[in-house]
């Protein structure tokens, strides 16, 4: 949360970015993976390794179901 939050917001849908609430129910992990690990639009690629790319995922299909 300290890296996504800042744009993000902290719940995921009330920062300046995108909302995540939205976005990621209708994205495929290969397609979250690729975002966050190349960056999108204004979005930064973020320093997140293959080893802690399977938890990410797994928070992020948690929190935003």
């Amino acid at each position: 949360s300290a890296n996504c939050s800042g744009c993000h917001g902290p719940n995921g849908n009330d920062g300046s970015a995108a909302d995540l609430t939205v976005a990621v129910p209708g994205m495929s992990d290969e397609e979250i993976t690729n975002v966050v690990t190349n960056g999108q639009g204004y979005m930064p690629a973020q320093d997140v390794s293959d080893k802690e790319m399977p938890d990410l995922l797994a928070y992020m299909r948690q929190a935003f179901p």
